[in-house]
């Protein structure tokens, strides 16, 4: 049920929100929104707020703030809100104890805690989700693995990439940084796993292995476990891609978001497996669809934060090399085939984004953690020097850089 919807201005504006009531709202492109907590206690995906602390959200943000004993909140800036009473969020901390639960039992017996994986259609509250269950067991003092498989957006870093990062923090508030540890990052560089089926599995399978080099090494990190979130393609290739996903990164709890069909699915395959628990969850009214153009919008934004920062805090360098320092690699091939092949600079790759492989071989590319990306602003043939956008001065950590579809128009 929704109590009230309306337009905040520009003028602070108070809130007062009741006892397990949410407070939902979307923030425009090329708008801004300041909320303060004056009074009781709030959180947003997890994270709580500070008293008396702005809080600024971005354009093309949509978030909530939850409380569960009645708060005043403090709203400055342009956006859409509205407040709902109904919300999931009872269940969600059921979920998330029964999670905490399992990593309790994994420290006692010094065994790998829960692995829990999302799974759903586009625009069901998966990230939300995984960004909530990993705040909260920050909170407890764990340090879970976020693993992301959704190429589409990215929440980890520039989209189109397969990446894990340890979480030691809640989310910060209004950012999309997820840990000041350098993540893992596979490279992928295209929007939609069907581009190639086989590239896409053998970055989750690389990506398992450095998960559980690390997990054997950490008994911290070994039983807080994996929060996994995944893409929304869930019919027919996509979702022998999603057993492929359970299996290989091992995923023991799976919660499927606001499918039946997919909940029915997964419940009878694995029913011979005892060790896959399947459970079905509700969408938070809060989630909306978003169209493609604002999908297309945010991967542009999200890599163009790479560079900048969430705040455009950063200042970005140029970077100008010889062809004959840099070799540029284009994996081709079919959706069941990985074919690395070399190319040479030409006009056909400004705009581009390139992975930088860390890696002193072409041999191990592709298995290679990506070291960062560079964004190409010029290619200069009769110079032969390509200008490059770097996060970073200094010499490339690696001359071995690899080329997708995701191009950048900044």
């Amino acid at each position: 049920m929704i109590d009230t919807t309306a337009t905040t201005g520009s003028k602070a504006k108070r809130i007062e929100l009741e006892k397990e009531h949410e407070f939902r709202f979307e923030v425009d492109y090329d708008n801004t929104l300041t909320i303060k907590l004056l009074e009781g206690t709030a959180e947003c995906f997890g994270t709580e707020l500070a008293q008396l602390t702005n809080y600024t959200f971005g354009g093309a943000t949509k978030a909530a703030i939850f409380t569960w004993h009645g708060c005043t909140l403090e709203l400055t800036g342009n956006s859409h809100y509205y407040i709902a009473n109904e919300t999931p969020m009872i269940t969600y901390l059921n979920i998330n104890q029964a999670i905490e639960e399992q990593r309790q039992q994994a420290i006692t017996n010094s065994t790998i805690g829960p692995r829990v994986m999302l799974v759903g259609p586009t625009d069901s509250g998966k990230t939300t989700l995984s960004k909530t269950f990993l705040s909260y067991s920050a909170r407890k003092g764990h340090n879970p693995i976020y693993v992301d498989l959704d190429i589409g957006q990215g929440s980890i870093t520039v989209p189109g990439m397969l990446s894990a990062v340890s979480i030691a923090q809640p989310i910060p508030i209004g950012q999309d940084e997820f840990s000041t540890v350098p993540p893992l990052v596979y490279f992928y560089c295209h929007v939609s796993p069907s581009e190639n089926v086989k590239l896409y599995k053998l970055q989750i399978s690389n990506l398992a292995k450095d998960i559980n080099l690390k997990v054997e090494k950490n008994e911290k990190a070994r039983a807080s476990g994996l929060i996994i979130n995944t893409c929304g393609w869930v019919d027919g290739l996509g979702y022998e891609l999603l057993l492929y996903s359970i299996d290989t990164l091992g995923a023991d709890v799976v919660l499927v978001m606001d499918h039946e069909r997919l909940y029915s699915d997964l419940t009878q395959y694995y029913s011979y497996n005892p060790n896959v628990r399947v459970a079905k969850l509700v969408k938070s009214g809060g989630v909306v669809t978003r169209d493609p153009t604002f999908r297309r919008k945010s991967r542009m934004t999200r890599i163009r934060e790479y560079f900048y920062g969430v705040a455009s805090d950063l200042c970005p360098h140029s970077l100008i090399v010889d062809f004959k320092d840099v070799i540029i690699y284009k994996v081709g091939g079919a959706v069941d085939q990985i074919r690395l092949m070399e190319i040479v600079p030409s006009s056909e790759i400004v705009h581009s984004l390139l992975g930088v492989a860390h890696t002193k071989s072409p041999e191990t590319i592709l298995n290679s953690n990506l070291a960062g990306f560079l964004y190409v602003t010029e290619v200069n043939f009769e110079k032969q020097k390509i200008t490059f956008l770097a996060p970073s001065p200094g010499p490339l950590p690696s001359k071995y850089l690899i080329l997708g579809s995701l191009k950048w128009l900044e």
